[in-house]
Formats: structure tokens, C-alpha cells, sequence
């Protein structure tokens, strides 16, 4: 009997949304910087002063955006769960379904509100660390959809 082809059940990535609050918390620090700005820089540099740290502050809030949001891939198969987290050097992880001894979602109030969490993917072996996929999107139908995956792939193995 021939083994059944690998094939793509699910692809996602890192949710955006799941930084809002770190968005919100700039855009307080930016205010926060105006403030100080204006109470302790001179006049004839206060523009400048304003626009330089307030622009730095944003474009390292962008570059954790984008590095999150590019490079965090989850892929799940009929046989596997992946996760990479990298660009330059790959982080690339897999587990065999049929190791899967537990899928759990982490959800806090804040990511309630967008509808993002973290699944939590444990193995039957406790030596392993538990595999986190972050900023999931939709994230109790994913998990869903491995816990299906998971009973699937450890039905279909040879007693």
C-alpha cells in the first residue's frame, strides 16, 4: 500500500494586529516625547529635536511589525505542523503529527479583541519544549483544524 502524498492543509502567519497595544503605547510615548520636547528643548531646535526621536521610536516599531509579520509563517500538512521565524537565517521547525499530544489556545483580553492568540503545541515526548505559534489569526478554528490534522495522521498510523 503506498503512503499518502504530503499535502498543505493550512498556511498563516504572524497577525499584525497582534501588536496594537505596542502601537497604542507609541503613539503615548510620541505624545509623551512632544511634551518633553516643548518643556525642555529650545525653541529653535524643538522641531527637530521632536522629529528625530519621534520618527527612530516609529521606525523601530515598524521594523518589530514587519520582522514579525514577514517572517513568522506557520504551514501545517497532512503529516506535519512548521514553523519558521527568520529571514536571513531560517528558524525552521517541524513536528510530526502524530507526536502532537496537545493543542492548547492562549488568548489574553487584548488579543480577544482582534481575534489573535497563541497556540500552544505539545508532544507526547515532555522532553521536547512545547512549539508556539504567535499572533495567530482566527486562532480556535486553527487549532481546530491541527486537533483534526493530529487525530487524522494518529489513526491513519500502523498498529
Amino acid at each position: 500500500m503506498s503512503e499518502e502524498q504530503e499535502a498543505d492543509l493550512w498556511w498563516g502567519s504572524y497577525s499584525g494586529w497582534t501588536m496594537w497595544p505596542s502601537f497604542i503605547a507609541c503613539l503615548l510615548i510620541t505624545a509623551s516625547i512632544g511634551w518633553l520636547a516643548w518643556r525642555f528643548v529650545e525653541k529653535d531646535l524643538l522641531q527637530l529635536t521632536f522629529l528625530g526621536v519621534a520618527t527612530s521610536l516609529w521606525i523601530l516599531q515598524f521594523m518589530r511589525w514587519g520582522k514579525r509579520v514577514f517572517s513568522y509563517n506557520y504551514r501545517l500538512t497532512n503529516r506535519r505542523l512548521f514553523r519558521d521565524k527568520g529571514f536571513r537565517r531560517q528558524n525552521l521547525f517541524n513536528v510530526e503529527l502524530k507526536s502532537i499530544a496537545h493543542v492548547h489556545v492562549r488568548q489574553s483580553s487584548v488579543e480577544r479583541i482582534v481575534n489573535v492568540a497563541r497556540l500552544v503545541i505539545r508532544q507526547s515526548d515532555p522532553k521536547h519544549p512545547p512549539l508556539i505559534l504567535e499572533g495567530v489569526s482566527q486562532p480556535f478554528a486553527v487549532a481546530d483544524q491541527i486537533r483534526e490534522a493530529v487525530q487524522k495522521a494518529q489513526d491513519a498510523q500502523p498498529t
